[in-house]
């Protein structure tokens, strides 16, 4: 399958894989592409080409950048998003596996904290309601809670929150 790979301003790349009713036509002809790629800079290729982490298919790739000229070569996989920050939606669902990979924890006790597991449940409804700020301050809790040393996205986050 082909796609079209467009490259934004700050490096990061949007890519879009049209149909198969678009696959066999020159330059894509006739498929709209998002309006956000309106004049930007763009690669083809096919999606296998699309860096990924191992053992993924293209598919589920994550964060692409492009240093450089809009080239295929140019094309970076940012296994840990040390490039960009990741999306809020994507802190939202991280923190919310996190919360269900305590719960189940709890869970396989023989006798589960019942009123501990609630909170857990009523926190990940909770979040899935959180503005952008609660999302980026509840990924440097999880980054305190987990002992993770990474200045560089705390620094981020910290600059991101600011922002706000």
């Amino acid at each position: 399958m082909k796609c079209r790979v467009f490259k934004k301003q700050d490096g990061r790349v949007i890519y879009s894989c049209p149909t198969y009713k678009y696959q066999d036509k020159p330059n894509f002809e006739g498929c709209k592409f998002p309006l956000e790629t309106k004049d930007l800079p763009f690669v083809d290729l096919d999606a296998s080409d699309l860096p990924s982490e191992e053992g993924r298919d293209w598919y589920s790739h994550g964060p692409l950048t492009m240093d450089g000229d809009c080239k295929k070569e140019n094309l970076k996989f940012d296994e840990t998003w040390s490039i960009h920050l990741m999306p809020v939606d994507f802190l939202r669902r991280k923190h919310c596996g996190r919360l269900d990979k305590k719960i189940d924890l709890e869970l396989e006790k023989p006798i589960p904290d019942q009123i501990q597991l609630m909170k857990w449940q009523r926190e990940k409804e909770k979040c899935k309601e959180w503005n952008e700020k609660q999302c980026l301050e509840q990924a440097i809790k999880n980054l305190d809670e987990d002992g993770h040393d990474k200045p560089m996205i705390r620094e981020k986050l910290a600059a991101k929150i600011k922002e706000l």
